[in-house]
């Protein structure tokens, strides 16, 4: 909590919930026994998107000043908040071993900040070998606008841009889109993770269109 809000005091004693890393995700663990509420402390004015269990939600919470919120808790449940501005990409199949997943699509998440905007990284290597020391690896910015749409720059540790089988910058593909609730839903989009693509929508999309 201190390193995402060294300018708010109130966060230095706070011990029961974090950060992970720069991923815009605000965990707080259920660590008492039979209690079925939990306080959440949110250290800023940003909106937060609820995403308990790793699952996307339509309930936000947006406080005009650093403050703390409550909500209803079962024994299943890992209490935890999506900070908007952020982006993360995750394997959301179930395998034995994270080796059988190299192959998984990634699934992006979005949490657009109060200017609609929102951004994050992606790194990849074989995740065995030390060829990462040597520039093997992949890094993927993303960025996203709720009036641009969707973009994804890729570098590899040489410097360079990967290369794949598709064309994505002059290939242009129909997409299926789902709106569910506040949430939209891009269905096999088809694209490589580690080539440039865009993502542009065909009209401006409002705010509380999504």
């Amino acid at each position: 909590m201190y390193y995402e809000n060294p300018e708010n005091e109130q966060v230095y004693s706070i011990e029961d919930q974090f950060y992970l890393g720069d991923s815009g995700l605000l965990i707080k663990p259920v660590t008492d026994e039979g209690v079925d509420e939990v306080t959440v402390y949110i250290p800023d004015d940003e909106i937060y998107y609820k995403f308990f269990n790793g699952k996307p939600s339509q309930e936000t919470v947006q406080l005009k000043k650093p403050a703390e919120t409550q909500f209803d808790v079962e024994l299943k449940d890992i209490p935890m908040l999506f900070k908007g501005g952020s982006i993360i990409a995750t394997k959301d199949r179930y395998r034995r071993s994270s080796k059988l997943m190299y192959r998984d699509p990634y699934t992006l998440y979005i949490a657009p900040n109060k200017e609609g905007k929102a951004q994050g990284q992606l790194y990849i290597d074989d995740g065995e070998s030390f060829g990462y020391e040597s520039g093997e690896f992949v890094a993927v910015n993303f960025n996203f606008d709720l009036k641009q749409g969707l973009k994804a720059r890729v570098n590899t540790g040489r410097g360079n841009v990967a290369q794949g089988e598709i064309k994505q910058g002059t290939t242009i593909k129909s997409i299926q889109v789902e709106k569910q609730g506040k949430n939209v839903i891009i269905k096999k989009p088809d694209l490589q993770i580690n080539n440039d693509w865009e993502i542009i929508w065909d009209k401006t999309i409002k705010h509380d269109e999504l």
